[in-house]
């Protein structure tokens, strides 16, 4: 099939692409494009908000992106609900993985308009968990604790079913990558693959002598090598990179090694030393990045009108020549600041670039000023800007780069 033109739509152009197919799918209320607030009115008190939309969907090919506006709006018109009994939900409910940043901003948003509502989650790792979740069409509905109990159905009975329906999937095996020796790609593309992270036996028949690493750099895949050998774990970081950087879209780029129980998954980065750190390094920075991007984003576009938001700076990722990577943002002198968690710290004073220091040291010499990171994605409270005094003893590096606005 031939894709249609690549332009990116302009933000009018968009919200005129979402009115039709809003229209299209059967919605017959109120559509009024608020401009001033970059969103979408539907009456009542529902609204749209384009921005995140918009990024999301705006460079994709254009048959693409209407495909996709097609499944919003029926969402919108014709609002998909939860099987009313476990006897319906029983064959369809099937653990999905969630990041966390992804978790915290479900939860946000449900906060931010008043139907929070609590949902059984189980973790997998400190950055990752599973939710249960029933497709319909191409969207997928959370079960929440209100359905569980609805529908008398214990938490611990309800993911058991859903692992059960998972492994009655058609199983179509592991692929060997023809240019990264060592990497394996899951067959499945049933859009839950990285969900077989619920079925550690999923992964038994891989020719593997350590655990399995997995990573998930795109939707469709995850990719898996073996955490005995160096020259697999480098060309896992090499290809999720790619995958990454051509869709600049992912599931989770921070990789995970089973335990030695060959039940549990839990967060992996090797030795500094090891020629797979550096890439694997980099990706678990650009999600961090993305989820600091993400962060702020949110915190503005829900705070109430009139409200002055404290300067949250971005989070910035930087990799060597030599491979070397490292995250780092920038404190500016003036007003209190919420810093995003970083490897270093650029200080800036009006027109003078200080250099940058290590975090951890600089909360040493500024206990006071720096406090604790909190929350995900971490960040942390800064308030008076480091004094000479104290800055004398951080033998402060130069920055030799670029100034991130």
């Amino acid at each position: 099939m031939t894709q249609g033109p690549t332009r990116r739509p302009s933000l009018d152009e968009f919200a005129r692409e979402l009115t039709v197919a809003l229209r299209e799918a059967g919605f017959d209320g109120a559509i009024d494009h608020d401009r001033a607030k970059g969103r979408l009115a539907l009456g009542g008190d529902r609204a749209i908000d384009l921005g995140p939309l918009h990024k999301q969907l705006a460079d994709l090919p254009a048959s693409d992106r209407l495909r996709n506006l097609a499944n919003v709006a029926g969402m919108i018109a014709h609002p998909p609900a939860l099987p009313a009994t476990w006897a319906e939900a029983k064959d369809l409910v099937v653990p999905q993985v969630r990041t966390q940043w992804s978790l915290v901003a479900t939860d946000t948003e449900a906060h931010a308009a008043g139907r929070a509502e609590p949902i059984p989650r189980a973790p997998i790792t400190a950055h990752l968990a599973f939710e249960l979740v029933v497709p319909v069409g191409a969207i997928r509905l959370a079960v929440t604790m209100a359905a569980l109990e609805r529908w008398g159905v214990a938490v611990d009975d309800a993911y058991r079913q859903g692992g059960d329906n998972l492994r009655r999937r058609p199983d179509p095996g592991w692929r060997a990558s023809p240019d990264a020796p060592g990497v394996y790609a899951s067959g499945w593309a049933d859009g839950f693959d990285a969900s077989r992270l619920f079925l550690p036996r999923a992964f038994a028949g891989l020719p593997l002598r350590g655990r399995p690493v997995v990573l998930a750099p795109g939707a469709e895949r995850i990719l898996v090598a073996d955490a005995a050998d160096e020259n697999a774990l480098f060309q896992l970081a090499r290809v999720a990179r790619q995958m990454f950087e051509r869709s600049k879209r992912f599931h989770f780029l921070r990789a995970v090694r089973m335990g030695d129980d060959g039940e549990t998954w839990h967060d992996f980065m090797p030795p500094r030393d090891h020629p797979a750190h550096d890439p694997l390094r980099a990706l678990r920075g650009a999600e961090e990045v993305h989820d600091a991007a993400q962060h702020v984003e949110l915190v503005r576009r829900l705070a109430p009108p009139g409200h002055q938001v404290m300067p949250m700076p971005a989070l910035h990722v930087l990799s060597s020549p030599l491979g070397e990577t490292l995250t780092f943002t920038v404190w500016r002198a003036g007003k209190p600041t919420s810093l995003p968690l970083a490897d270093a710290v650029i200080l800036v004073n009006g027109d003078d670039v200080l250099g940058f220091a290590p975090w951890d040291a600089l909360r040493k010499a500024v206990p006071g000023s720096l406090r604790a990171p909190q929350g995900y994605p971490p960040r942390a409270f800064a308030g008076d800007f480091p004094e000479p005094w104290q800055l004398g003893g951080l033998e402060l590096k130069p920055w030799g780069g670029p100034l991130p606005a």
